[in-house]
């Protein structure tokens, strides 16, 4: 997988949320990374947009920005790759506020450490 920069926050955020979410979401994510590799490369901006969305730094005009390629890119997975894309497109929507929530939170810990 085409993990550049921030590989170990990436990681962390996949896995952390690949454990929490449902069976569904599980199946969604399975489907995107065994896809070809344009999925896997959708999938790597899709945790790469959440963590942009999950900086602090980030202003609130980039973050609107950001969010509004956020969910393209989420209605273009669903679309591409996924049977049910409404649904699914759902699911999605749901992994990638749990991945912001989620990365905040461990971002603001490990500041607090």
């Amino acid at each position: 997988m085409p993990w550049d920069v921030k590989t170990d926050d990436k990681i962390r955020v996949l896995l952390t949320l690949y454990s929490n979410v449902s069976e569904n979401a599980q199946r969604a994510i399975r489907e995107i990374i065994h896809s070809k590799f344009l999925f896997r490369r959708q999938l790597d901006k899709l945790i790469d947009l959440c963590l942009q969305m999950a900086d602090l730094n980030v202003s609130n005009d980039e973050k609107q920005a950001i969010e509004l390629k956020l969910v393209n890119l989420l209605h273009a997975v669903a679309l591409r790759c996924l049977p049910q894309p409404e649904k699914n497109e759902s699911v999605l929507k749901a992994f990638a506020i749990y991945a912001i929530k989620n990365h905040k939170q461990s971002v603001g810990n490990n500041n607090e450490s």
